[in-house]
């Protein structure tokens, strides 16, 4: 390299490392019941966000149920109902007789 491409360069280089920025607004805006900031993106095109597939982010099933362990969760679904329903017939038909404790 010649000494004048060296001396453009490094001319090149201090501009650039004595300017300024321009400011990037960070203040929140107050809209109807949500706030928002205005986001900087690179000015290179790409905004740096990337879709990201299911198969990457999704929850991974480690263990199945069996069949077995289904028809077992709906006999006590089925029980639990039962149970519910005999209390509510205590109640509502066995409340009109005195109680022992009562007397």
């Amino acid at each position: 390299m010649n000494s004048k491409k060296v001396g453009v360069l490094l001319l090149m280089l201090a501009a650039a490392a004595c300017s300024e920025a321009p400011p990037i607004d960070r203040s929140w805006h107050e809209e109807g019941g949500y706030r928002w900031q205005l986001l900087q993106h690179p000015s290179g095109g790409d905004p740096g966000l990337h879709e990201l597939t299911a198969s990457t982010t999704g929850p991974r099933v480690l263990r199945r149920p069996a069949m077995a362990s289904g028809l077992t969760m709906g006999a006590f679904v089925a029980g639990a109902a039962l149970l519910a329903l005999a209390r509510w017939f205590t109640l509502a038909h066995l409340s009109s007789f005195p109680s022992p404790i009562e007397r």
